[in-house]
């Protein structure tokens, strides 16, 4: 089955929490042709769809959307290959790669707010505890 190729994208970047990763398959054959996407990103912070079923038409090409599902910033890689009806792997593995930059959500961002609460009762402490001016 050399007629059927992986497209990858290009790196993404994901400064969310969900994204999409667009891959196109492409068909040089005359005839439709039914395959399996396969899909790895070798993280447990980003997960996606394993497995997708595609159609693609005779000398053609489609595109499928994965969908992601990121927990924290990382970076991370990941693969593609194409699958059989039996679920075979026949066609050289793809990759690109995956850089998440979630600003609150990871460890860095829950220290600073750790941090910013602290310092706001050290204030609190700090203005009932202390020596009223004679004056006031």
């Amino acid at each position: 089955m050399n007629g059927i190729h992986i497209i990858p994208p290009h790196d993404i970047t994901a400064v969310s929490e969900t994204a999409s990763m667009p891959i196109t398959i492409s068909n040089t054959y005359s005839y439709p042709v039914q395959v399996y996407l396969s899909a790895n990103t070798h993280a447990m912070e980003i997960v996606t769809r394993r497995k997708t079923l595609v159609k693609i038409p005779a000398n053609s090409e489609t595109q499928v959307t994965l969908p992601l599902r990121i927990t924290t910033s990382i970076h991370t890689k990941a693969t593609f290959v194409l699958e059989d009806n039996q679920h075979r792997v026949f066609a050289k593995e793809q990759s690109t790669l995956i850089t998440s930059t979630l600003q609150i959500s990871d460890k860095s961002g829950t220290i600073i707010i750790v941090f910013a609460f602290i310092l706001g009762l050290l204030g609190l402490w700090r203005q009932f505890h202390r020596k009223k001016d004679p004056d006031e």
